[in-house]
């Protein structure tokens, strides 16, 4: 029989673990229960950007905010992404 000891890191601001700090340190600077994320989809530049939608429902979630209404991630995200290639090439074309 084999017995290993292992370091195992924790995010802050979710559940989530893993084995290298390296990965950690990366997954918490994009956590979206972490208050001062740096969002991988606007940079932080866009308040109409899903992803910071569903951070600041998750997080309000945490601290016991119900939202009001629906929200669909992936529905907002093709709308997002739609939207963002159309205002792409109407810049490229005049």
């Amino acid at each position: 029989m084999k017995e290993k000891i292992k370091k195992v890191y924790y995010c802050d601001f979710c559940k989530r673990h893993t084995l290298t700090i390296n990965s950690m340190v990366k997954h918490e600077k994009h956590c979206t229960l972490n208050p001062n994320r740096i969002c991988r989809v606007c940079d932080g530049e866009d308040d109409d950007c899903p992803m910071c939608k569903f951070s600041r429902i998750r997080i309000g979630i945490k601290n016991g905010i119900m939202p009001k209404g629906s929200f669909d991630l992936k529905e907002e995200m093709a709308k997002y992404w739609k939207e963002k290639e159309y205002e792409y090439l109407k810049r490229e074309l005049y």
